[in-house]
């Protein structure tokens, strides 16, 4: 070694560098300096060894080897991992001359952190790629089961596990509800249903402080937690991570990842954590959504399909055909006694007892009962045999209970008929030949002022001129129930609500004419007759000077539906011209609309006019959730049915209250029907409704009584 190279070398081995000479055609080491020997723990001369075995720990040149890209003019630079001692290096490469041969000279850069700052960079981004698309998945899939099994799916391909996970706790146990598994990997999810609750407990402190749960290693837990791990080795499981689903507070379950890869499983925390907060929301959401179509289909007094049921069934029975259908009516006779006398729990009691008797008789596979109105049912049975269907009939009948006035609890009407039918028209002969029925019975009745004595009066109500008759001679009158606030349960407002005096002087409720005036498409006449009667009682008192409260005036959504609706409710408010923030359009659901398009597109109108818009008893009818979702309206009146069992049933206080935190983050105020006892008050306070109404604070009161207890003496309140 002449004085010139051994001057350099001793300058290589001061650098902090990885320095080292090869030849290039032997690969021998010729020279490595001080700082690679330590980081390589070598103490022992290197010359004659080969550069692949001493630094890359080969037994062969190295297939990435530089040699034939270097030269004496430059150096050449790359990158290059090395993995004997898991560090990044640049290097720079150039041909050099050594005693007579030909070297590689190499010099390398330890860049170790800045690629794992990149890394931990890309594994970020790559993660929230990663949660943005599971987010996706459970946002725009229309099936929960299949959004989170796809979910499952990604999580476990973009970690590499080899399964994922959805346990939920029940009570004291707790069910793998979802699972993937990685190709080769045994799904496990039939053998881990019902296990004890107390399988998680040492999980639960981290999952109580929101954070999750890690096994970097499950023979930690061989002597300590035997159970646990047994469990966990059945399932081959090395490690897992697990994240909490939370519901308010509550632990419902957690998200699990089996075996991910060791080196990230301390780091995962921060994706399952977020992805678990999607999935939990995107689980409630779900739960809501079939609890709302519960309501849609099903009537929660009694249990029975309802008129939406009904309406579907029907359009089914029509479009796919039928060998035969059978189908009774039946009304319940004297609801309105019950309710007026005894109070509506005894209403609902009768309601109740006649579905279980016409259930008890047409329980049998194929047969449907429904409640299609306040007191109406239907049952449809198709494909019978007509002697089969009539044994049921005549079952029915001797079913019929009397009350301690002889008073038979419910009338009936039934028709029969081969495919080929027209089902309308059957409706139609069953309904009549009910009607049929209660008329005959009430005419064997002494007088009263019961409902159906006055039938015959009613069904001429049915021509137009005998109805423009009655509203011009004043028969008809308007009531007012108020609704107060939930706060102080002080007046914030009033429905309208129209009553019938028959020529006997019974004043007839309008459940027992309107259903008739919808079916004849009369109903529009009392509609506006009513609203023009109430908008020149609001300007009569604000001439006087008088306080006023907001007033709902109820309209059919026959006659809202009509195309010049918004026309000429402008034009009767014009005559008396009273701003518009006293009056609210009540929405009723009693007729279903064919076009719901169009319908909601009237309701948008008629809010862009100025006017509030209220729809009414919701939960009862589908329609309502289209138009909840269309948010077109200002004020939710929750049917008297939900808050009727409210105190004692917690699928309704669940649903009602996350219908009112909706409502309250889009401005819409909520009011409560049909409030009855302290019970359903303190239901109603706790969900937060804005407004309450019902018998508890005040009946259907007459316009004078009204006048006298709420225009003289307001203290400011109002909804408007």
């Amino acid at each position: 070694m002449n004085a010139v190279n051994f001057n350099m070398l001793a300058l290589l081995d001061e650098l902090s560098e990885l320095v080292y000479i090869s030849d290039v055609d032997t690969y021998e080491m010729i020279f490595i300096n001080e700082s690679a020997k330590s980081l390589f723990s070598i103490n022992t001369d290197v010359c004659g060894r080969k550069c692949y075995e001493v630094l890359q720990g080969r037994s062969s040149p190295c297939s990435f080897c530089t040699n034939a890209k270097l030269s004496h003019d430059k150096f050449y630079t790359w990158e290059i991992y090395n993995r004997k001692v898991s560090r990044h290096y640049l290097l720079k490469d150039k041909l050099i001359s050594w005693n007579g041969r030909e070297a590689r000279l190499e010099i390398a850069f330890d860049i170790t952190e800045k690629e794992n700052q990149k890394d931990t960079l890309k594994n970020a981004l790559d993660a929230e790629v990663a949660v943005l698309n599971c987010v996706k998945v459970l946002t725009e899939a229309e099936s929960y089961s299949e959004a989170v099994s796809k979910v499952l799916e990604n999580v476990g391909l973009f970690l590499a596990a080899e399964r994922t996970y959805i346990f939920e706790i029940r009570d004291k146990l707790i069910d793998n509800t979802y699972e993937w598994c990685a190709p080769g990997v045994s799904p496990q999810i039939d053998n881990l249903q019902g296990l004890p609750v107390g399988l998680i407990s040492f999980w639960r402190e981290s999952f109580d402080a929101g954070q999750c749960f890690v096994i970097t290693d499950i023979e930690e837990l061989r002597e300590a937690r035997r159970d646990e791990y047994e469990i966990l080795r059945a399932q081959k499981i090395r490690s897992l991570i697990a994240a909490p689903l939370v519901v308010d507070g509550r632990l419902i379950g957690y998200l699990g990842v089996d075996n991910p890869p060791a080196a990230r499983i301390l780091h995962l925390s921060p994706l399952l954590i977020t992805l678990a907060n999607f999935i939990t929301g995107t689980m409630q959401r779900s739960l809501y959504q079939r609890r709302l179509e519960e309501l849609s289909y099903n009537d929660m007094l009694t249990g029975l399909h309802n008129r939406n049921a009904f309406i579907r069934d029907v359009e089914s029975l029509s479009k796919n055909g039928f060998e035969s259908l059978g189908i009774i009516y039946v009304d319940v006779n004297g609801l309105k006694k019950y309710n007026d006398e005894y109070g509506h729990a005894a209403g609902d009691l009768a309601l109740v007892k006649t579905a279980k008797t016409v259930e008890s008789v047409f329980h049998e596979k194929g047969n449907s009962t429904y409640r299609i109105g306040g007191d109406e049912f239907v049952v449809l049975s198709p494909n019978s045999s007509e002697e089969y269907f009539n044994a049921l009939v005549a079952k029915l009948k001797a079913k019929i209970c009397r009350d301690e006035d002889g008073m038979q609890s419910f009338s009936m009407g039934w028709c029969w008929a081969s495919g080929g039918c027209d089902i309308q028209d059957l409706l139609t002969e069953a309904d009549e030949q009910m009607y049929l029925d209660k008329k005959q019975f009430y005419r064997s009745k002494a007088a009263s002022k019961r409902y159906r004595v006055c039938n015959d009066e009613v069904l001429g109500l049915g021509d137009p001129e005998a109805l423009r008759r009655q509203l011009d001679d004043d028969r008809f009158f308007v009531y007012f129930q108020p609704k107060v606030s939930v706060a102080d349960h002080k007046p914030i407002g009033a429905e309208a609500l129209t009553r019938y005096l028959s020529s006997e002087g019974a004043l007839i409720a309008p459940d027992q004419f309107i259903s008739m005036l919808e079916n004849n498409r009369l109903i529009w006449m009392l509609d506006f007759w009513v609203f023009g009667f109430v908008c020149r009682k609001i300007r009569q008192w604000l001439d006087l000077g008088k306080k006023v409260l907001p007033i709902s005036v109820n309209f059919s959504r026959a006659t809202i539906s009509e195309a010049d609706f918004v026309e000429r409710l402008e034009e009767a408010w014009r005559q008396w011209n009273v701003p518009k923030e006293l009056l609210e359009i009540e929405v009723t659901e009693t007729v279903e609309v064919d076009d719901e398009k169009n319908f909601l597109e009237i309701v948008k109108r008629v809010k862009e006019a100025g006017f509030q818009i209220s729809i009414d008893d919701f939960g009862a009818r589908y329609a309502n959730l289209s138009l909840f979702a269309s948010s077109c309206f200002d004020v939710l009146k929750i049917d008297r049915g939900l808050v009727r069992d409210l105190p004692d049933n917690p699928t309704a206080f669940a649903v009602l209250k996350a219908i009112a935190d909706i409502c309250k983050k889009m401005n819409i105020r909520v009011i409560a029907e049909g409030v009855e006892n302290d019970r359903q008050l303190k239901a109603l306070m706790e969900i937060g409704c804005d407004g309450l109404q019902g018998f508890h604070f005040s009946r259907p009161i007459p316009l004078e009584e009204y006048q006298a207890k709420y225009l003289n003496a307001q203290d400011g309140h109002g909804m408007a």
